[in-house]
């Protein structure tokens, strides 16, 4: 950014002047486990062994990190606002979005079991908002957005998106079926994107156009801008850019969390029928290559004293129900022989019901 002056460091006693570079890296994280934290630890030293200090590096969190994490980057943004879109944020627009499970009985009666479909869409753009403001406030042009778990590849991509950033306004690639732009790596320039997206700050411009999902949101705030998109960035293989699903893991600090209905590629919906909670567990198997899986459900009183333990193994595109006992108030599940699960089963938010 020519004639803009940017930030500058003087180390003591050297006299040493370091510059905040033209360009930066953004790695939005959500480290919830000690797996995910080493997967950005990972990353951002793979990052500093390719751009050393030639690239300005902001790590952004809703969750605590450790001290290696922020010692790696330059700038670390900790925003402990992190709302579940469905959960935090109930709006008639939010509850036609769900998750279902056809349950066929043993007497030839189909019944489906829904839940909201927990989304932290909002949250995630809330995110890259604030570390976006982090670069824009040091003068820095252009930004390279990436989530903890991308791929290697994704460092040998941005030497052309910065080329095409000399032009455009941003470079995306395409998600769904080519109709909407993948958030999990993309690059702006901080112009556009305080132009374009700076001025969604709350939960109404987030949802003025009828949709939720970050990946449909950006594709329509943008759609005056001058965006290059890409094709999907692994064709034939999938539009997702990333490693981690969104999917239910036990905290690292092993205490009960909400419940996120996806648990080791289960569709898992508790639901209440004649004042018993029943988990409802549906095996869809979803690129996944196991024909069948182990689970087990453990559930507990308050105190958490183990009050029973049932286990089953189910085929694809097969369901069980396990029936919580009275006075159950925490129940965990294993897929395979690992905890996947820990929640409080009396928590109405982790509650469907039948349709």
């Amino acid at each position: 950014m020519v004639g803009f002056s940017r930030k500058q460091t003087l180390e003591s006693y050297t006299g040493y002047i370091k510059e905040i570079p033209d360009r930066a890296i953004i790695v939005g994280c959500h480290c919830d486990t000690d797996f995910k934290m080493k997967l950005t630890t990972d990353f951002l030293i793979k990052i500093r062994g390719k751009f050393k200090d030639n690239i300005f590096l902001v790590v952004a969190s809703h969750l605590p990190v450790t001290e290696e994490i922020q010692e790696l980057c330059d700038y670390f943004v900790y925003n402990k606002n992190n709302p579940v879109i469905n959960l935090d944020i109930l709006t008639p627009i939010t509850e036609k979005s769900g998750m279902l499970n056809e349950i066929w009985r043993a007497n030839g009666v189909l019944e489906r079991v829904k839940t909201l479909r927990k989304n932290h869409s909002y949250a995630h753009h809330l995110l890259i908002r604030d570390a976006f403001h982090v670069c824009m406030s040091n003068n820095v042009s252009f930004v390279h957005y990436m989530n903890y778990d991308s791929p290697e590849k994704c460092l040998s991509e941005i030497g052309w998106h910065l080329a095409k950033l000399e032009e455009y306004d941003g470079v995306f690639y395409d998600y769904h079926h080519k109709q909407y732009y993948n958030t999990e790596f993309f690059s702006m320039t901080t112009k556009a994107f305080d132009k374009f997206l700076s001025h969604i700050i709350s939960y109404e411009q987030w949802e003025s156009d009828q949709s939720f999902d970050t990946e449909v949101n950006y594709s329509k705030f943008l759609k005056t801008a001058n965006i290059f998109c890409e094709d999907i960035f692994e064709p034939d293989v999938s539009d997702i850019i990333g490693s981690v699903s969104f999917g239910s893991e036990v905290n690292r600090k092993g205490t009960p969390d909400i419940l996120k209905n996806v648990v080791g590629n289960f569709t898992v919906i508790p639901y209440e029928r004649d004042g018993r909670i029943i988990i409802n567990n549906s095996y869809t198997g979803y690129n996944d290559p196991k024909h069948e899986k182990h689970i087990r459900w453990e559930s507990f009183d308050d105190k958490l004293n183990q009050i029973n333990f049932y286990e089953a193994v189910v085929s694809k595109n097969n369901w069980v129900d396990y029936i919580c006992p009275d006075n159950c108030k925490f129940v965990k599940i294993y897929i395979d022989l690992e905890l996947k699960s820990f929640f409080d089963i009396t928590n109405k938010k982790n509650i469907g019901h039948l349709v």
